[in-house]
């Protein structure tokens, strides 16, 4: 929990085991259909104005939704706020985390980073060996190896999507691909062969001048913790177009280098969104804006989520070149004709 895209490489070099963020995608059709997990939340003491990640609570206090894990290994010091606190709520149902710290990324001291979580990681290593048995480093090198395959296709896939006359898939999936790369949604391998099934698809529709929006479709950026699946699908209706993203994942699409694997992977986390400063977070899009494929920033920020308040004005202030709007992503059913009109007058401002 709270990791986002490093340990779940390390689970997966253990074949026994299956790698599962109980903050991510299951629990989306509550968030878009029922309020029963933010309720129950809510009988537990966790205020309304609070991340939706909240929901998480209400699964591990019901026990339900998904299995009880043989493992909960959670992350504090320079990770969500919100989500730390969570994960403290739910260590009081008898489900007490092994916690990681992740340190905070500051210039010139890059080396100490690394030098500390290539211990946490290795940390996380001898926690498995004592649940599956003693492993071989040389599994995880292989199971590296296989991620940067599907991280190179993911790559590719997102610069044929981002630079297609005409855009051959959606936002929405582009997410959903985007976001695969943190756990392969539990299968790494399974997840491994739809990308590249994926991957021949969009290649095809480009290679056919096939797309699925308008040519003349505005092209955006989209800042955010996670994108909201309807907001996506209403942008595009409103006749804009993704074209770079920062979900706060950045960690989990950059290629791990090759050797010692515990520092590799520290060093692929380096990258990571939320360990460092903001004009560090959103140097990607701004590129994206000199070079002249972007002509508006959404960002999309999370009630209660603490570094969606924090940041925002930063981020607003760094992008001056192009037109900036931020809005709060609603509750369930919660897309207003406000919200509406405030997406239109954004796109209006573009045009």
């Amino acid at each position: 929990m709270g990791d986002l895209g490093i340990i779940p490489i390390i689970v997966s070099a253990f074949p026994e085991s299956v790698p599962f963020y109980p903050e991510c995608f299951w629990w989306t059709p509550f968030y878009n259909e029922s309020n029963v997990l933010f309720d129950q939340a809510g009988e537990l003491g966790v205020p309304e104005a609070s991340c939706f990640s909240k929901a998480v609570v209400s699964a591990f206090y019901k026990k339900a939704y998904f299995p009880r894990p043989h493992l909960i290994i959670a992350s504090t010091g320079a990770s969500c706020d919100d989500y730390s606190c969570i994960m403290q709520i739910i260590a009081d149902f008898d489900c007490q985390p092994f916690w990681v710290e992740i340190p905070l990324r500051r210039k010139g001291k890059e080396e100490k980073f690394v030098e500390y979580l290539t211990t946490e990681y290795y940390r996380v290593w001898q926690k498995l060996e004592e649940i599956f048995g003693k492993n071989e480093i040389s599994t995880l090198t292989e199971t590296i190896k296989r991620m940067n395959r599907l991280r190179k296709m993911v790559k590719e896939l997102q610069e044929m999507v981002h630079t297609a006359p005409i855009a051959p898939l959606p936002a929405l999936e582009m997410m959903v691909i985007e976001f695969g790369n943190l756990d392969g949604y539990g299968n790494f391998g399974e997840w491994e062969k739809i990308v590249a099934d994926v991957l021949k698809t969009v290649e095809k529709r480009v290679k056919e001048k096939v797309g699925v929006l308008k040519e003349e479709a505005i092209p955006i950026a989209w800042v955010t913790p996670s994108a909201d699946p309807i907001l996506l699908n209403l942008m595009e209706d409103l006749g804009c177009r993704v074209v770079a993203t920062e979900y706060l994942i950045n960690q989990a699409s950059v290629l791990i280098e090759e050797g010692e694997p515990f520092s590799s992977l520290a060093r692929a986390f380096l990258s990571a969104s939320l360990i460092g400063q903001t004009k560090e977070r959103v140097g990607r899009i701004k590129e994206e804006i000199k070079k002249g494929k972007v002509r508006g920033v959404l960002i999309t920020n999370v009630l209660g989520a603490s570094h969606c308040a924090l940041e925002t004005r930063l981020i607003e202030a760094e992008l001056k070149d192009v037109p900036v709007l931020a809005i709060d992503v609603p509750k369930p059913k919660g897309i207003t004709e406000a919200i509406k009109n405030r997406l239109w007058a954004f796109i209006e401002t573009i045009r």
